[in-house]
């Protein structure tokens, strides 16, 4: 069973796919963008959300390789929940 990554905005589910289709996750000044293999990009702008939401969700998926990510973007104190996976 392979690893999954679901983003979310409120209660509208925007993503969920395998983890190994998520290449990178960069913010911008208005922002943070996904990149997915096969030329999927997906830009949520959010002017209000703070320097360190942007900072978990891009840690989180570089630094826990193995476990299931639900991102909600409307969190910012807890924008990542994270659920181990064995492996």
């Amino acid at each position: 069973m392979s690893d999954k990554l679901i983003i979310r905005k409120g209660e509208m589910e925007i993503i969920n796919t395998d983890r190994s289709n998520l290449i990178s996750v960069d913010q911008s000044h208005d922002g943070i963008s996904f990149i997915f293999k096969n030329g999927i990009q997906v830009y949520a702008t959010d002017n209000d959300m703070p320097i360190y939401t942007k900072d978990l969700i891009r840690n989180t998926t570089n630094s826990f390789p193995t476990a299931n990510l639900t991102i909600n973007l409307s969190n910012y104190n807890k924008p990542v929940l994270i659920e181990p996976t064995k492996k």
